[in-house]
């Protein structure tokens, strides 16, 4: 088990060949079950990504795993892991931030495609309206 989170199953593992909207429906789903996401960094420092757009993005993962598979071991830099972040500190800190700083969310890359990038306001809204039901 990584960092408290299930071992990912191969009906899991299998969602990384799937289109965008069905691997972020998956994304979501998990997040809101186990009430945290992953981001990729080290220490507190998440990395940065660019989307299509050239727009500033920040990727999550809804498990640790699936983020390490997007950094194989060789090109890692030294320390840089998986960083966990409980849905309540996303949904109130993260988010709003990244909404105030206009850094887009990647959602579930596998490589370097994401399954969609949002803007995190509306993420924010439709994450709330979802912890809601």
């Amino acid at each position: 088990m990584a960092q408290g989170f299930p071992e990912l199953t191969a009906a899991d593992l299998r969602q990384m060949s799937l289109s965008g909207k069905e691997r972020e429906k998956y994304f979501l789903d998990r997040v809101l079950a186990q009430g945290a996401v992953c981001s990729w960094g080290l220490g507190e420092d998440t990395l940065l990504w660019e989307d299509e757009e050239g727009n500033t993005t920040i990727a999550f993962w809804s498990h640790p795993e699936f983020a390490a598979r997007c950094y194989p071991e060789g090109e890692r830099e030294s320390g840089e892991g998986p960083i966990v972040i409980s849905l309540d500190r996303w949904v109130n800190k993260v988010l709003p931030q990244l909404r105030d700083e206009g850094i887009r969310v990647g959602i579930f890359p596998v490589g370097d495609v994401f399954a969609v990038v949002a803007d995190p306001g509306v993420l924010l809204r439709l994450v709330r309206r979802m912890v809601k039901r």
